[in-house]
């Protein structure tokens, strides 16, 4: 889909994701009072934005909506992103963020959620918004690759797309995203 007010914006050419989009529409007011009200508070604060899996999808909107609301963005990063929308979409995000602003999109091993939705084929056509931060090792936590730039670097995750380990989706850098949000913690004593 194409959305209107990305187009508005300056974004010609630009689809994403209508899932992404409506979901992040969804809490776009909520967001928006948040960081608002935060702001009047903690006026010098810097603004990070940061998601894993769908999070990072909805982040990336997130950063989108934010900025063209003049709020300024001190930087992104995301965590096993889907793609979201095309490259146009890719680029003109990038660009929109600026060189001196730094999106990392971090990546680890056979994670399957940064394949999709799918880049090639009869489906394909969605493009990865760069810059990839590859962990190539079963501990995502060791040996990572500044992935070229692109968005789509065929050294980095995408050299990966036919293996897949669901629980690479779930273990980066350090912290188990299951252990440490599904189900209670007992309180250390």
């Amino acid at each position: 889909m194409t959305p209107k007010d990305y187009v508005a914006a300056g974004c010609s050419g630009c689809m994403v994701d209508r899932g992404f989009y409506f979901t992040y529409r969804a809490v776009q007011k909520h967001v928006r009072e948040s960081v608002s009200s935060y702001k009047k508070t903690h006026p010098k604060a810097a603004l990070w934005i940061t998601g894993h899996s769908l999070g990072g999808a909805l982040a990336v909107h997130a950063a989108v909506d934010l900025r063209l609301a003049g709020n300024e963005i001190t930087g992104v990063y995301t965590f096993g992103q889907p793609r979201v929308g095309n490259r146009a979409f890719a680029q003109w995000f990038s660009a929109g963020l600026g060189t001196s602003r730094p999106h990392y999109r971090v990546t680890h091993r056979f994670d399957p959620v940064p394949h999709l939705p799918m880049h090639r084929g009869p489906i394909g056509g969605f493009f990865h918004v760069p810059t990839e931060v590859y962990y190539p090792k079963q501990h995502s936590d060791e040996g990572a690759v500044i992935c070229d730039g692109s968005g789509e670097d065929p050294n980095c995750s995408d050299s990966n797309f036919a293996e897949i380990v669901v629980t690479d989706h779930l273990f980066y850098v350090g912290f188990h995203f299951v252990k440490n949000y599904i189900g209670c913690k007992k309180a250390a004593q």
